[in-house]
C-alpha cells in the first residue's frame, strides 16, 4: 500500500536453464550451481523440491484422481530452476551481506562452464 515498501524477506533466484543448455538435466545442473554457491560462501539451498503433487501428503489424491506429474510442467520447471538465498539481504545485515552474495553470484556465473565437469550428487 501506498506509504509501505516490500521488506525484501526471502529471494529465489531463478536460472534460465534453457540459456545454460540444460533444460533436460535442469535438477542435476542446478544442483552444481548451488553447490558452487554455497561454496563461495553463499547461504543457498533449493527451497520447493518437489511439486505438490509429488510430495507424500498429496500423493493417495493424485492417483485417485488419476493424475501425472507430466501435467505439471510449469510447476515442475520451477521447482528445478531456483534457489532460494537464505541469507537476510535486509536489516540487520547489511551491504556487506549484499555484497558477498552478489560476488558469489557473479564469479558462480562467470564460471559456469566449469560446473559441467562436476560430479552429481
Amino acid at each position: 500500500p501506498e506509504g509501505h515498501e516490500h521488506n525484501w524477506y526471502n529471494y529465489i533466484v531463478r536460472f534460465d536453464m534453457a540459456a545454460l543448455g540444460h533444460v533436460d538435466d535442469a535438477d542435476a545442473f542446478r544442483g552444481k550451481i548451488v553447490r558452487a554457491m554455497q561454496a563461495e560462501g553463499m547461504d543457498t539451498n533449493v527451497w520447493q523440491q518437489f511439486i505438490l503433487p509429488a510430495m507424500t501428503v498429496f500423493q493417495a489424491q493424485t492417483r485417485r484422481l488419476g493424475l501425472a506429474l507430466e501435467q505439471y510442467p510449469v510447476a515442475q520447471k520451477h521447482c528445478d530452476w531456483h534457489t532460494c538465498i537464505l541469507t537476510p539481504l535486509r536489516a540487520p545485515n547489511g551491504p556487506e551481506a549484499i555484497n558477498l552474495t552478489a560476488a558469489a553470484v557473479r564469479k558462480v556465473m562467470a564460471n559456469i562452464g566449469q560446473l559441467e565437469s562436476l560430479p552429481e550428487e
